[in-house]
Parts: structure tokens; C-alpha cells; sequence
């Protein structure tokens, strides 16, 4: 079992730690602390100090990551303590079902709120529709990893999940609303392409561009909506509606349209996905559209 805190000392049989983070272990943690005391039970425990227990980036990142080296972990799994995602569970998980989104759990790790009541938001979900939303969806598909890699490795987190280029430890109101619309567009979108594609199989493709989807609804918010009225559309769900059913049969038509022309031209779901080309036909279609 290993933890990294900023302080500690020993006073006889007892180690008091300043800031501790347990980094690997916490099952063992979770398991002893529902036995009975056992003087028998002796547990290999190493304790790094450190300057502080922030896990984005340096040196206390390169001892999580060594630490579980040794068991299958997904990269998003090295960020689930991260501040930011601290702070999401927090303000999603405490957000009250309102307009058009449901109850929200946000699960930040794997094992850590995957029960309870309310639609999940995967971390990995919220750094796809986040980023889709407020850049482009092609990164998602050819290079998902990066959304977990700092600029300076040559990946987006702090575009994913920062503000203005820089990690963030939490974000303004404003910011959080603004995720929120991107979700409950994504939520809309999926659904609608899952029961499109299950009512004509050929259409099963739209369920593959969900994420284009919500990088056009990005376009169509910034160019319909200043930002009070955007944060209008979490608090009303016939604001909401009002905005999806002029936004939806719109997009839907550039999507099927384009990818139909590349498909028709021989182009493969794998290629169309990671396409630049293709994605910046569907904003020029958007755009000419919202005129």
C-alpha cells in the first residue's frame, strides 16, 4: 500500500501524516476498516513526502503511475483524483434534476459511484463531450488517450477540462453550466441516434457520430445563444426543446448527408471519423444553415 502526504511523524506505534492521499490501496483500506482489530494482520505500507499532494502533473503523477504499473489500469484512472474531478462529483452529484437533464452521478473512477440513482456521466464521457463541444470531434476517435495527457506530452487535458489553456481545480459558474449544456445535448443526441438506428438499421451509423453531433451543437449554441441565454437552456426544458427541435433535424440532415457522399465515395466509418475534411463539411453545411 502506498500514499504520498506533505508531513508526518512518528510518536511511538503511530504515524501521523499532513494531507495524506492513499494512491494505491484503497480497497485494502476500505476492507480492513470493516474488520475487527487484528493484531495479527501486518500490512507493507510505504509513505512518500512530498511539497503537495496534487496528482496533475510532476512527480507525484510519475508515483501513481509507477505504483500501478502492475495492475490493468486505464489511463483516465491516473486523473480520477485529480482536483477538477473532485470537484465535479461534488457540484454533479449535488445538482438537482432541473430542465431538460435528469439526475446526474458523475462516476470519476472506476468502483467509486458506479451505483445509486441518476444517469452516469463517465469522466471519460465528460472529457469526450466537453472537448467535442467546445473544439472538434476527430481527437476523440483518433487519439482518445490524449484527452488524459498534459499539453507539454502533447495532449489536451487542460483543454478537456482546464480553463483558458491551463489546468483548473475547479470551475466558475458559468463554466460548469456550459458543460452541462453540452451534456444534455449529448444525452438528446444519443438517444436519438440509438432509436433512429434501431428503427432502420441502415441508420445505425448516426449512433457513431454522436460526438460530431455535439461538437455541431457547440457551433449552434456560441452562434444562436449569447451566454446568459445559453445558461437559460439548463433551467427550462421548453427552452430546451425550443433549441433542440431546430437544432436536431438540421444537424441530422448535415450527418447523414455527409457521411452518406463519403460513403458513397469510399470512404470507411474508421477514416470518416477522424476525418478533418469531412468534419469541416458538416460546419460549413451548419453554418450555411444558420444564417
Amino acid at each position: 500500500m502506498s500514499a504520498i502526504c506533505t508531513d508526518f511523524s512518528l510518536e511511538k506505534n503511530h504515524l501521523k501524516a499532513k494531507s495524506l492521499q492513499v494512491i494505491n490501496g484503497a480497497q485494502t483500506i476500505s476492507s480492513l476498516a470493516n474488520q475487527p482489530s487484528n493484531p495479527e494482520i501486518e500490512i507493507l505500507f510505504r509513505l512518500t513526502k512530498t511539497q503537495s499532494v496534487k496528482t496533475e502533473k510532476g512527480f507525484n503523477q510519475q508515483i501513481i503511475l509507477y505504483n500501478n504499473s502492475q495492475n490493468l489500469v486505464k489511463v483516465s484512472d491516473f486523473r480520477s483524483n485529480d482536483e477538477i474531478q473532485l470537484f465535479l462529483e461534488r457540484e454533479i452529484d449535488g445538482r438537482k434534476p432541473k430542465g431538460p437533464l435528469p439526475k446526474l452521478r458523475y462516476v470519476r473512477k472506476r468502483g467509486v459511484g458506479r451505483r445509486g440513482a441518476g444517469q452516469a456521466i463517465k469522466l471519460e464521457d465528460m472529457a469526450k463531450i466537453r472537448y467535442s463541444f467546445l473544439y472538434e470531434p476527430t481527437l476523440i476517435h483518433s487519439a482518445p488517450k490524449s484527452l488524459w495527457s498534459l499539453s507539454d506530452s502533447g495532449g489536451v487535458y487542460e483543454m478537456a477540462f482546464g480553463v483558458d489553456g491551463q489546468v483548473a481545480s475547479a470551475w466558475a459558474r458559468e463554466t460548469l453550466d456550459e458543460a452541462l449544456v453540452a451534456v444534455a445535448f449529448y444525452l438528446r443526441i444519443a438517444d436519438a441516434t440509438k432509436r433512429v438506428g434501431d428503427g432502420d438499421p441502415e441508420m445505425r451509423f448516426l449512433r457513431r457520430l454522436r460526438f460530431h453531433g455535439v461538437a455541431l451543437a457547440g457551433e449552434f449554441v456560441r452562434r444562436r445563444y449569447e451566454p446568459p441565454q445559453a445558461r437559460e437552456l439548463l433551467g427550462s426544458e421548453s427552452k430546451f426543446d425550443e433549441a433542440w427541435n431546430t437544432f436536431w433535424p438540421v444537424v441530422r440532415s448535415v450527418l447523414i448527408d455527409v457521411f452518406t457522399g463519403a460513403e458513397e465515395g469510399g470512404a470507411s466509418m474508421f477514416g470518416f471519423v477522424r476525418s478533418s475534411e469531412r468534419w469541416q463539411q458538416m460546419i460549413r453545411r451548419l453554418r450555411r444553415h444558420l444564417a
